[in-house]
Formats: structure tokens, sequence, C-alpha cells
């Protein structure tokens, strides 16, 4: 195969650091020195540094990942030891997700004195206030779901010393408490598809890309990936920590970012999560249904097996 150089200064290309036909690159100031890949002794081109479409073959690479400074965050004080919070915007309830969710944990949580919080834009139709069940309303949700879920995470992240973070399509199967959430749980590494991440055009997939690319300026050799669609435990001082350290802009790169900046102990999520009723599994702990709400037969195994109301529901 014969290599245009498309990066000769006469052309104005532009230098790619991940170009698949570029090898030797070294910056130097302004410019940039490259060599063609295969060509181990060819010529030493220099170029500026321009990120452009490849001349020679279309290929569009990425520019190099610049770090965001983090956005600014409030210091929530601590309502207790140990809580349980669930985010849930009113809006984007397909079912009666969040009434299973809490007749679940009402079910099986161990611990029976521990508060929850469910934090959002309004209150569920059906919810009776008092009791262990507080609801919280974010105003910034009238600004825009992105403002309002930052600052739902803000205070939910600090509203105790240690929280178990539920999202309403998530229901317990079996007993279950603090201590189980210990050990995370994940779904690979995200090496080998970083650079596909960051390059796409959908917003959680890019934040995840982008988380890869922080953790990886910071000397993180292995990223996994942490969004699984279960319960997770997080403590509040490592929560600020995340906070001050990244540029927080979607929910699932958040909790790829805390468990990995603070190298939680893992183990893969398979054995552990079904999505769908009825199950024959001895050892999953956790249903998560898809977006779309509960398949029917989904639907009515949770309705039998958590069929007794609980005492915030009107």
């Amino acid at each position: 195969m014969t290599h245009q150089n498309p990066f000769d200064p006469e052309l104005h290309g532009g230098v790619q650091f991940h170009h698949p036909e570029i090898s030797d690159v070294q910056e130097r100031a302004a410019k940039v020195r490259f060599r063609i890949k295969g060509e181990k002794h060819g010529p030493i081109y220099q170029g500026s540094q321009l990120y452009q479409p490849c001349i020679g073959c279309g290929h569009a690479p990425q520019p190099p990942f610049v770090s965001r400074k983090p956005k600014k965050f409030r210091i929530h004080e601590a309502r207790s030891e140990r809580a349980i919070v669930i985010p849930w915007l009113s809006t984007a309830a397909v079912w009666s997700e969040l009434k299973y969710c809490l007749r679940a944990i009402e079910s099986f949580w161990s611990d029976r004195e521990c508060p929850i919080y469910v934090i959002g834009d309004a209150a569920p139709e059906w919810f009776q206030p008092g009791g262990r069940v507080q609801h919280i309303v974010i105003p910034e949700y009238q600004q825009s779901k992105e403002a309002g879920l930052y600052e739902a995470f803000q205070l939910g992240m600090q509203i105790a010393r240690e929280v178990a973070w539920f999202n309403d399509d998530i229901y317990l199967l079996r007993p279950t408490g603090f201590e189980d959430l210990r050990v995370a749980l994940t779904e690979g590494s995200l090496m080998h598809i970083a650079a596909e991440l960051r390059a796409s055009s959908t917003v959680w997939r890019k934040a995840l890309g982008e988380a890869v690319a922080e953790l990886k300026l910071r000397g993180h050799d292995e990223v996994m990936r942490f969004a699984t669609h279960t319960p997770f435990l997080f403590e509040r001082e490592k929560s600020q920590e995340i906070f001050r350290e990244f540029f927080l802009h979607h929910k699932g790169s958040w909790v790829t970012l805390y468990h990995n900046f603070h190298r939680t102990p893992h183990t893969p999520a398979g054995p552990h999560k079904v999505l769908s009723l009825p199950t024959g599994s001895r050892v999953a702990r956790f249903l998560n249904h898809r977006h779309a709400g509960p398949d029917p037969r989904t639907r009515r195994e949770l309705e039998k097996m958590l069929d007794a109301a609980a005492p915030w529901e009107l």
C-alpha cells in the first residue's frame, strides 16, 4: 500500500495522535513531528497541530481529551448515619415503579429503621407524608431535568454518612442490607471501547467515555463499568471528593467515577441481577426491568410478590 502523507505542510493537513497510519508522534511546541507507520526508518514529517479529517484516508480522529473544570457543588449536612435514597422524576414514570420499589425495600431491607428519601420534582399521588419515607422536592427541576438531577445527586449523596442509592425500577428479591453493597457490581472493563464511547452522539455513552478519559489522566490503567442498574453504597466524604475532582454531567458516569476513583472492591453483576420474572436463580438479589417498564408477566409476578400496601401509601 502506498501511503500519502496527509500532513505535508503544503496541504495544511491535521495531525491525529490516534490515527491508524501514524506512529512516533512527538510534540514540539506548536509543531508535531510524525512518521508514517510501516516506515520505521523513513522520513520524519512536521505539521501544524490541527485536528481535521485525514486527507489520505478520510479518518476523522478525536482531539486529545481535555479535562473540564468541576461544577460548583453545595455542602449538605448529614441527617443520619445511614439512609436509602431514590431519585424520582414524576414525568418519567411509566408504571408504578416507585410504589413497588418501596414495597420491596419494606419487605426485604434488613435495616428497618433507616430513613428513606425520595428526591425529585413532585410526590406521587399515592404517597402519604410522614413516617420512614420522606419526599424532598428539588426546585431546580423547574429549570431543567439536568439541573434538577445534579441537585438531587448533591443532596442525596450527602444526606447520610452512608447512602444506599436505588433507582425506582430496582426491586429487591431477597433479604439485603448495607453490608451486601460493600462489594460493588460491575459489567466488565471499559478500556477496549473507551474511544468508541467518547465519539458517540448519545449523551450517556459520551459521558461514560469521558469518565474513562478522566480516570486515565489520573493514572488508572483499568476502568470498570459500574453503571449496572443495581443499588450502590456511597459514603458522604468520598462523594464530596468526586464532586470536587470531576465535571459531572450524566448519572451513569458518576457511579463509574466514584467506584473506580475510590477503587471499590467489585464482582461481576451477572449472577446477582435479573431482568424479568419469574426466575429460577437462587442467588439473584435484584430485579431491573427495561426502560419501558416490566413486561406483563414480570408485572404480574411483582404485584403478586409485593401485594401488601406499605404504611406510606394512601
